[in-house]
């Protein structure tokens, strides 16, 4: 008899450890992916593949404006992407996706040259939400205002 209840406790341990295991599972399952595909909303997911981001670099107002040089890569590498002139506060460009870009704007103060550099990849990511692919870009954001 004592054997017997061994065995059954054995048993009943067992199931129950299955069924916690199992419903942990689940929990973790659902907070990890959260679709909730009733009340998905498509146009909040966007189908598209990107092929350009946004970049957007926030400067110092100079009047004379602000000379700026966009590089693919680093700026020792010299692989100029884009020259332009800022005559506002931010400037905004679309760029090729999944590069890294570097900005080097050039400022006069008192009779001296100031060059300031940021840098940023501009990256898409993708995501499946209730059976569609949906895209997204990061990064993009330089920052050359002085200090």
């Amino acid at each position: 008899m004592k054997h017997k209840f061994k065995v059954t406790a054995l048993y009943i341990f067992l199931i129950l450890s299955v069924l916690v295991l199992n419903r942990c599972n689940n929990l973790i399952s659902d907070w990890e992916y959260n679709d909730d595909c009733e009340n998905f909303d498509l146009n909040s997911c966007e189908q598209n593949k990107p092929v350009f981001g946004k970049m957007e670099i926030e400067l110092t107002f100079q009047a004379t404006g602000v000379p700026i040089t966009i590089y693919r890569g680093f700026v020792e590498d010299s692989s100029i992407v884009l020259v332009d002139t800022l005559w506002s506060t931010i400037g905004k460009y679309d760029l090729p996706v999944n590069y890294k870009y570097s900005v080097a704007a050039k400022y006069n103060r008192d009779g001296k040259t100031i060059i300031a550099i940021d840098a940023t990849e501009i990256k898409r990511k993708s995501t499946n939400r209730c059976d569609y692919t949906c895209w997204q870009v990061t990064g993009g954001d330089i920052n050359v205002k002085l200090r």
